[in-house]
C-alpha cells in the first residue's frame, strides 16, 4: 500500500536513531592485543635477560684479560731469570785522570764479558776535563789508545794513565791478543787537539 511504511524497512529506520544491530561494529574499548601492548611483559623479560648476558660476558672478558696479563708477566720474569743465569753480565769500568792544571783528562774505559762469547777491550781517550766521561765511549775521535785484552779480564792488566806534565801523558798497558779488525787499533802519539803528547810503556 502506498503511504504506509513497509515493515521490512523498520530496522533501517531504527538504525538512523542510534540503534545498532549485533555484529554490525566491534565493541568500543576492546583492546587489540596483537601489537606492542601484548609484548610488554615478555619483551621486558627478554631485555632483562640480555642485560644479564652482556654483564656476564663483560665479566668473562675482564677475567680473561687479567689472566692473560698475569701469564705475560710470569713469562717475562722467567725469561729474565733464564738470561741472567745463562749470559754473563758486561763488566765496565771508567776511570778519569785529570791533568795537573785541570784542563785535560785521560779517561780509561774497560769492557769485558765472559760466557760462551767472551770479549774484552780497553781504551784511553784524552779531551777537555769539562766534558763528561761518557764521551770516551760515544766520541771515538778522542781515543788515543784502543786494544783487545785477554779474557777473563784481569784488573792488573788494565791500562794506566799518568800525567807527566800538563800536556804530556804516559800510558802503561798489557799487550792483548791480536785484534779481529786491525783498523780499530789505536796507539797515537798526540791527542785529537794535538796539544797533548802521549807515550807508551808495555808491561812485561
Amino acid at each position: 500500500m502506498r503511504g504506509l511504511a513497509s515493515p521490512w524497512r523498520l530496522p533501517a529506520l531504527h538504525s538512523l536513531f542510534g540503534g545498532e544491530e549485533k555484529g554490525d561494529r566491534p565493541t568500543r574499548g576492546r583492546a587489540n592485543n596483537t601489537g606492542g601492548e601484548a609484548c610488554l611483559a615478555p619483551c621486558d623479560a627478554a631485555l632483562f635477560d640480555n642485560r644479564i648476558r652482556k654483564t656476564d660476558r663483560g665479566r668473562v672478558n675482564s677475567k680473561t684479560l687479567i689472566i692473560g696479563f698475569a701469564v705475560a708477566v710470569a713469562l717475562v720474569a722467567a725469561l729474565s731469570i733464564y738470561v741472567s743465569k745463562t749470559i754473563d753480565p758486561v763488566e765496565k769500568t771508567v776511570t778519569a785522570v785529570v791533568a795537573p792544571d785541570g784542563r785535560y783528562k785521560a779517561v780509561v774505559v774497560s769492557l769485558a764479558q765472559g760466557g760462551d762469547a767472551p770479549f774484552c777491550y780497553e781504551s784511553v781517550s784524552i779531551y777537555f776535563a769539562i766534558y763528561p766521561n761518557d764521551f770516551a765511549e760515544s766520541e771515538k775521535s778522542y781515543q788515543v789508545y784502543w786494544s783487545p785484552c785477554a779474557t777473563p779480564a784481569k784488573p792488573a792488566d788494565k791500562p794506566k794513565a799518568e800525567w807527566l806534565a800538563n800536556d804530556e801523558v804516559r800510558i802503561t798497558y798489557t799487550q792483548g791478543p791480536p785484534a779481529a779488525d786491525a783498523a780499530k787499533l789505536r796507539k797515537r802519539a798526540v791527542d785529537a787537539s794535538r796539544s797533548v803528547k802521549v807515550s807508551y810503556v808495555e808491561r812485561k
